[in-house]
């Protein structure tokens, strides 16, 4: 599975968080300094992602393939209902609470609700995850994968270069991270 082109499904699909949950400032915690090999892998994927984004904004201009994007999603989510049929509606109501807050000017109460937003943000990840292991989810998601990526290619034939690599990556900061799983 093109693990680029997934991600993007997914950052799309995490859509479905409203703006206001993403919008609130983290909670700031220490962040490590990274391994200078890792960093440089890190760095090298940021570059590759940068040169490919305008090239899959692109490829997704084309009617069919986001017709095929759309169908997807509208199946990944129907999955991640079916998972969890009490999160879109905990995200919805997170949202007003934090719509009435900002609101009120209660800060206090923002920040708590920020919190639970990013523990929001986590179950949605796995409850994504899990939709996208049905076999049925899964082999909607490759198709879209094949024809993105075909699509990519033919607007810049580099594109295939660049998306090994960064599948490439990807399995290296994983692995390094000590994330990797092999996909099945």
């Amino acid at each position: 599975m093109n693990a680029l082109i997934r991600s993007s499904l997914l950052t799309a699909i995490a859509l479905v968080i409203p703006a206001t949950l993403i919008a609130q400032e983290p909670v700031p915690q220490q962040q490590p300094e990274l391994d200078p090999e890792l960093e440089a892998l890190v760095t090298e994927m940021q570059e590759i992602q940068q040169r490919l984004a305008p090239i899959q904004q692109q490829a997704m201009q084309d009617p069919e393939l986001m017709a095929q994007y759309q169908q997807v999603q509208e199946q990944v989510e129907g999955a991640m209902r079916e998972e969890d049929p009490t999160l879109f509606t905990r995200v919805e109501e997170l949202q007003e609470g934090m719509q009435a807050a900002q609101e009120a000017g209660d800060e206090e109460q923002l920040q708590t609700l920020a919190m639970q937003a990013q523990g929001i943000q986590q179950e949605i990840q796995t409850v994504q995850e899990a939709a996208i292991s049905r076999p049925d989810v899964r082999q909607s998601v490759e198709a879209f994968e094949g024809a993105s990526r075909a699509k990519m290619v033919e607007i810049d034939p580099e594109a295939d270069t660049l998306l090994e690599r960064a599948e490439e990556l990807q399995v290296k900061l994983a692995e390094a991270m000590g994330q990797y799983q092999p996909q099945q």
